[in-house]
């Protein structure tokens, strides 16, 4: 099922950092269990309201529970807490697990002081802490864990994991109440197909094309439909997705290509202090993965900290039109979403205003504020890993250094000269992937660190053991990059 959930993920999956905050710290959404397990009441939420926060996110260790990611507004960096922090007691409660901190946690309640036994390297020391209100984003994760997933996210976790009976239960749950959702019917279809019902595969099948699917070319090479390719209502069905691909489109129409000037928006996050200091700051751009937007991670600067640099965050031109027409949400993508096969040149060229128009952000912020040096930095997750590295590779003489999180490295990236730049500037890429990721190969990354080497360019790999988002590992190696690339650099 890989196979299907990459392809799949290419073309379906919106691509964004999620930002939940788990006893008052941010981290990428947990593994909830299945089902409706709590109705929501005023009093349930009021309860919600009054927990206090601390703003840390923790997984379990050997010991108790490992810090893996600091609000750096939060109480527990006032108190001192460290990345790497082992908490142990809390008010004489030993800490065994996250269930237990967690369930310590939420019987919390604002301004409350808790005093907290943690070992570091070795050592045992004791930090007290007072909790803030929780914040919105907090109460909105909570209220979602009472609600439980939704059928979808369990039959999508259910089909990826290999348990099709559940995952046929779950997608038929959903699409009762959700009939036009094309991509689960196909899901559908593929499960049908895994446990060898022809029958029912090919309902599900015709149900994902009356449901608006379009895509004739990938059903025909997606092994999970192996079951149904040689029959004659599959065959049909894939005359029926081009004929999808017409509804509500002039016949015979032609599509060409000019230039066209515009204005492209992107936000900037300032340090705290800039207001007050007279200081200059290095400057790093955030690039987003296809199908986010600038909002989301601008919350990537305040995970690593936003003290010291200034962060800006392109949004990218074209909407991604499976987030707005499909899950009803705001998305951004650097591909046009119209077909360019006829004119494959064109994606060079648009990859080029792309880039070029990534510098110009960059070279209208030197204009609007204090910024150190003349080189840049920048983050890339996903597609922004990928455009990263190209900026990079396209004008090293531009960039100090670069950390390319789950991208993909284009062939032309490979080439000896290409990477001479990067050598020749002394551009150091710091490249991190995680060995779940079911959407961009970590062999990618692993490629790149290899012939980045060869070609005598230091950079830096680090595999972590998560999936395709932004997990607390990664942030923490991420912090670890603008503290020693950024943060260290002086006017």
């Amino acid at each position: 099922m890989t196979k299907l959930f990459t392809a799949l993920s290419k073309a379906i999956v919106c691509l964004s950092v999620s930002k939940l905050i788990i006893a008052g710290g941010i981290a990428p959404p947990p593994v909830m269990e299945s089902g409706d397990r709590l109705r929501i009441n005023p009093e349930r939420r009021e309860a919600i309201e009054r927990t206090g926060y601390l703003g840390i996110a923790t997984k379990t260790c050997e010991n108790g529970v490992i810090i893996e990611y600091i609000d750096p507004e939060g109480p527990a960096a006032k108190a001192g807490f460290k990345f790497g922090d082992i908490v142990t007691i809390i008010d004489d409660q030993k800490i065994d697990n996250n269930e237990t901190f967690r369930d310590y946690m939420n019987s919390s309640v604002a301004g409350q002081k808790l005093t907290m036994t943690v070992l570091r390297k070795d050592a045992e020391i004791v930090l007290t802490a007072t909790l803030d209100p929780v914040s919105p984003l907090t109460i909105r994760f909570k209220l979602g864990q009472m609600l439980g997933e939704s059928w979808r996210v369990k039959a999508n976790a259910a089909l990826e994991r290999g348990d099709y009976e559940n995952a046929i239960k779950y997608y038929e749950t959903w699409l009762y109440a959700d009939p036009q959702d094309k991509k689960s019917w196909y899901c559908l279809a593929c499960a049908y197909a895994m446990i060898g019902n022809r029958e029912k595969c090919l309902n599900a099948w015709e149900y994902a094309i009356d449901a608006g699917w379009e895509d004739s070319k990938y059903p025909p090479q997606d092994e999970n439909l192996k079951l149904i390719r040689d029959d004659e209502r599959f065959v049909n069905g894939l005359q029926r997705c081009e004929r999808n691909k017409l509804l509500n489109k002039p016949k015979n129409y032609i599509r060409n290509y000019v230039e066209m000037p515009s204005l492209g928006t992107y936000i900037t996050l300032l340090p705290p202090d800039y207001d007050v200091s007279k200081e200059k700051y290095p400057l790093c751009l955030i690039l987003h993965g296809g199908g986010s937007t600038e909002i989301d991670y601008g919350m990537l600067a305040d995970n690593v900290g936003r003290d010291g640099v200034i962060y800006i965050v392109p949004r990218y031109p074209y909407p991604h039109t499976d987030q707005f027409m499909d899950e009803r949400k705001e998305g951004w993508t650097a591909s046009p979403p119209y077909d360019l096969d006829k004119d494959t040149s064109w994606f060079k060229v648009i990859n080029d205003f792309n880039i070029e128009w990534i510098f110009a952000c960059a070279a209208d912020t030197r204009k609007r504020y204090r910024v150190s040096g003349s080189e840049v930095f920048m983050i890339g997750h996903c597609a922004g890993a990928t455009i990263a590295n190209e900026c990079a590779i396209r004008h090293p003489e531009l960039v100090r250094s670069y950390f390319a999180y789950a991208g993909a490295f284009p062939d032309f990236c490979v080439d000896a000269k290409a990477l001479g730049g990067l050598k020749k500037h002394k551009v150091k890429p710091y490249l991190a992937h995680c060995s779940g990721d079911q959407l961009i190969d970590p062999e990618e990354s692993m490629k790149a660190e290899r012939v980045m080497k060869q070609a005598g360019i230091d950079c830096v790999l680090r595999i972590f053991d998560a999936n395709h988002y932004v997990s607390g590992d990664v942030y923490s190696f991420m912090k670890e990059w603008v503290d020693t690339e950024m943060r260290m650099i002086k006017n």
